[in-house]
């Protein structure tokens, strides 16, 4: 039941406002004031003030362009704890319990009317008998307990961040530093380049200016000889024909010289430098600011049909990986073929691999390296391929003596999961070895992944339902278990460090922390159409996670924030 204010509240129904006469108030009228006394903090109001200010002339009266101020006048603690919230002139005197708030009387009007107001003293009888009151004082021990712990947390927050500042500005310099290297580099084996020619064509030059002295001095030396005259036929003959025939060697030299007359040296641009430069020159940074810790939302799922004509079956993507311009290349294991993609996720090539392609991972530039397993055929393979005009092309392969299941590569090391172990080798020598094994049961080490910075790897423990984290030696560093994390088949890490697991048990896709301790998110779910992933690709310059699925034609494409 609604409770009855007294008549002075529905007198002042119709005539609402912030701040009330004082002494009017106390009459049982509601005037607006238009000053504030500071000394009797009071107000007052167009008819009332003229008489304070003739008892009281020396008192600090504010007028209405200072009501700022009015708020900011200090009350006793029995009037703050008194003051409306809404209306700064006003004193609480009911309790709403339809709303659980205390009110004024302007409240009352224009918000509760309809309520189950309660006078504040009525409500307020035994209060510090109140089991509730009585534990107040340990909640407000608790919650300050909260801030302070949240305040440290906070801090220690701010300074990794500014330790984050100091460390990515040091990764900036040094990436400058080592991009100057190189065109420095470039520039002095330039400069010494044209020193070089610049030095040969003033040597011939030299040469040439020599060898014209000598021309002249020689012809100059035999035509005094022979103006001599007095000398017999024969020796004069002799003479005329030596002469003659340095005219000749003169002649043919000054003429093959004149093609030389004009040398024009001009700089030609290493066409490889067309590649580098315009590129460079579009970019707006060195590389993108993104916040590791960040938790990614689902803004919508779409979905791609990846089916081709040639496909003999329902496709099963076992891999998926991306390549620097954007094109995505997907494993198909039921119909042993690769396919790629283009940016809106059409099929624009295929190329087809002996039997059961597991993975794929990108290498560097358009290179892509797949794994290859079959035990009953005894293959147990890394196929490289190359991808240039939208074609993707095979280059070699390496032959293994165990299982390849599945493959990362990180700064030319290749990780292999082969069922029970994980193993790196070097991508062109194959040096390298065993770094962790589980024989525990069949699938303990499924699939594994690689951290941005090299120094954790992720393995698919499919059959004990686990995340396993490693360091670079294959030391076990965390297990995660989940209930939304059953046979989980699919590790991928973003390139600035965002882990994501997809569980084919439980037809999941989870965003993991770094450390492989703890779940962040659950962003699909089979409520969103996911059935079985397989594998898992995070595009940067889309925010889109692309993920295939068993026996299943569509890839299913998250939008994140």
């Amino acid at each position: 039941m609604a409770f009855n204010v007294d008549s002075s509240l529905h007198k002042a129904s119709d005539l609402i406002h912030e701040f009330t006469c004082s002494p009017c108030e106390e009459d049982g009228l509601y005037s607006e004031a238009q000053n504030f006394c500071v000394d009797c903090s009071k107000y007052y109001c167009y008819r009332c003030e003229p008489k304070h200010g003739g008892l009281f002339k020396r008192h600090s009266v504010l007028g209405r362009k200072d009501v700022t101020k009015w708020a900011a006048v200090p009350w006793t603690v029995v009037d703050d704890l008194e003051r409306c919230e809404h209306h700064r002139g006003k004193k609480v005197e009911l309790f709403c319990g339809d709303h659980q708030e205390l009110c004024c009387q302007i409240c009352v009007n224009i918000l509760h009317r309809q309520c189950s107001l309660i006078h504040i003293p009525d409500v307020a009888k035994g209060i510090y008998d109140k089991p509730e009151v009585k534990r107040l004082p340990q909640q407000i021990a608790n919650i300050q307990s909260q801030i302070k712990k949240q305040t440290g947390s906070r801090k220690n927050q701010q300074q990794c961040i500014r330790d984050s500042r100091t460390r990515i500005l040091q990764e900036i310099r040094t990436l400058r530093s080592t991009i100057d290297n190189a065109l420095n580099q470039l520039e002095q084996n330039t400069i010494k380049e044209l020193d070089v020619m610049v030095a040969t064509l003033e040597q011939q030059i030299k040469t040439n200016i020599k060898q014209f002295a000598q021309f002249s001095k020689d012809i100059k030396s035999l035509a005094d000889y022979i103006a001599k005259g007095k000398m017999d036929d024969s020796l004069a003959y002799v003479g005329y024909s030596k002469c003659q025939k340095l005219i000749r060697e003169t002649n043919a030299f000054v003429e093959d010289n004149k093609t030389k007359e004009k040398v024009n040296l001009e700089f030609v641009l290493n066409t490889g430098l067309n590649d580098v430069i315009a590129p460079l020159l579009s970019l707006r940074w060195f590389g993108e600011i993104t916040d590791t810790s960040h938790v990614f939302t689902t803004e919508h799922v779409k979905r791609f049909n990846t089916a081709i004509a040639s496909d003999r079956e329902h496709n099963t993507i076992s891999g998926i990986c991306e390549l620097l311009g954007g094109e995505l290349v997907l494993v198909d294991n039921f119909n042993s073929c690769i396919k790629l993609l283009n940016q809106v996720y059409k099929v624009v090539d295929h190329c087809d691999v002996p039997t059961h392609p597991r993975d794929v991972c990108h290498i560097a530039g358009n290179e892509l390296a797949v794994s290859v397993n079959s035990n009953i055929e005894n293959r147990h393979e890394v196929r490289f391929f190359n991808v240039m005009n939208s074609k993707l092309q095979q280059t070699r392969k390496i032959t293994f003596s165990h299982s390849v299941l599945k493959i990362a590569h990180h700064k030319g090391r290749m990780y292999i999961a082969s069922g029970t172990a994980l193993y790196s080798y070097d991508k062109a020598s194959k040096d390298g070895g065993k770094l962790f094994e589980d024989k525990s049961d069949t699938l303990t080490v499924l699939k594994c992944a690689v951290s941005s910075d090299g120094s954790k790897i992720y393995v698919a423990n499919y059959s004990k339902d686990q995340l396993l984290t490693l360091d670079s030696a294959g030391n076990k560093l965390a297990t995660l278990s989940d209930p939304d994390m059953k046979s989980p088949r699919a590790i991928h890490v973003s390139p600035v460090g965002h882990v994501f697991v997809g569980s084919y048990g439980s037809n999941t896709v989870l965003q993991v922390d770094r450390e492989g301790k703890r779940k962040l998110a659950t962003l699909t779910t089979q409520f969103n159409g996911l059935v079985k992933p397989q594998s898992l690709c995070y595009c940067s310059r889309t925010s889109c996670l692309v993920v295939g699925q068993f026996d299943n034609n569509n890839v299913i494409v998250l939008k994140l924030k």
